[in-house]
């Protein structure tokens, strides 16, 4: 697996499966096209996010803050866009995205 090359050794396992009767290629691209944020949770985490560099930068922070609250979507790539960088891809079968903090 790609992950295997960011984290070769662990502390903690866990696994978790979900079985999808779709071929590798459908569900890697509907991935890429589906909403993570249909009820608006995911634009809310972003905003309380931003907010400890209210003090540093009010004006853009909270310019910011009403961005993501705006948004009617969050897709996989609004969430590169935002923090998370595409660590590794094998394109239409498995990509690893992950945030540095």
């Amino acid at each position: 697996m790609l992950l295997d090359r960011f984290l070769p050794e662990f502390d903690v396992r866990t696994q978790h499966v979900i079985r999808v009767d779709a071929p590798a290629g459908h569900v890697y691209a509907s991935l890429w096209g589906t909403n993570f944020d249909h009820w608006g949770v995911t634009r809310t985490l972003y905003a309380i996010r931003a907010l400890p560099a209210l003090a540093v930068a009010p004006v853009n922070t909270w310019n910011d803050v009403r961005q993501q609250l705006r948004l009617h979507q969050f897709t996989l790539q609004d969430l590169l866009g935002h923090g998370f960088g595409l660590l590794a891809e094998q394109a239409g079968e498995e990509l690893v995205i992950g945030s540095e903090g």
